[in-house]
C-alpha cells in the first residue's frame, strides 16, 4: 500500500483492493455468480432513539440477479429446492424452444451453438 498525505500532516494508508486470496462467490440458492447492489432502509423507533425521534438509515445489500436472494439472509431448504426447480424448468423450456425452431444444433448438456440458414452479412 502506498502512503498518501492527509490533513494535519499525518500519513494515511491508501486503500487499494488486492484481488489475491479472493474467489468467485456463488449464490447458495441458484449458483449464479452475478449480484446487483441495492439499498435497504433501516428504521429506529422513537422509543429507543437517543433524541426521541424516529430515524432512518440506508444500508447496502447485494441481491442475486437470477433468483433474488439477498446476501447474508438465511436460505431455507424449501426455497432453495423451489428456485432450483424453477430455474431447471426455464432452462428446459428454453432448450425446447430452440430445438422446435431448428436453431439449436447441440445435444442436451453440451454447449449451445446457434445456426441459421440465412447467409451472414459481410463484415465491415
Amino acid at each position: 500500500m502506498a502512503d498518501i498525505p492527509s490533513i494535519g500532516g499525518k500519513r494515511a494508508k491508501e486503500n487499494t483492493a488486492d484481488p489475491e486470496g479472493f474467489a468467485p462467490y456463488s449464490c447458495p440458492v441458484c449458483e449464479s455468480n452475478f449480484f446487483e447492489q441495492r439499498f435497504g432502509i433501516m428504521r429506529r423507533s422513537a422509543i429507543i432513539s437517543p433524541n426521541g425521534q424516529e430515524a432512518y438509515k440506508p444500508i447496502v445489500v447485494f441481491r442475486c440477479e437470477q433468483c433474488g436472494w439477498v446476501l447474508g439472509s438465511p436460505v431455507p431448504e424449501e426455497l432453495k429446492r423451489e428456485i432450483q426447480a424453477r430455474i431447471r424448468a426455464m432452462q428446459e423450456a428454453n432448450m425446447q424452444q430452440l430445438e422446435e425452431h431448428g436453431a439449436c444444433t447441440c445435444s442436451k448438456g453440451s454447449d449451445v451453438t446457434i445456426s441459421s440458414e440465412e447467409e451472414m452479412p459481410p463484415q465491415l
